[in-house]
């Protein structure tokens, strides 16, 4: 996967992140209820809530994947956070995943 540029203002951004206390946080039901509700809506196996620190992307919130958090080098967020536009959908990861190796 291509890795994400890192924007200049980051720090700000991550600032604000750490501020909120909310990285590796306890789960809490109204989060994971979000996840659900979105997997059984958009027929996706998997969903998440998933926050960018610095070096990794933590899940908030989890439905379909054991994992806790991966790198940030290889997350679909480190795209996300780039877009001037609210919202992100990766329709089929695999399809986007060929898209950013070849470019």
């Amino acid at each position: 996967m291509l890795k994400a540029p890192i924007p200049a203002n980051d720090y700000l951004r991550v600032q604000n992140l750490h501020e909120l206390g909310i990285l590796d946080s306890p789960q809490e039901d109204e989060f994971t209820d979000i996840v659900q509700l979105a997997s059984r809506i958009c027929d996706a196996p998997i969903s998440l809530i998933s926050l960018v620190d610095y070096s990794r992307q933590w899940f908030k919130a989890k439905v379909g994947i054991d994992a806790t958090e991966t790198p940030r080098d290889i997350s679909f967020c480190g795209h996300a956070i780039l877009m001037d536009h609210d919202f992100f959908e990766v329709a089929d990861a695999l399809q986007m995943l060929d898209f950013l190796i070849i470019h």
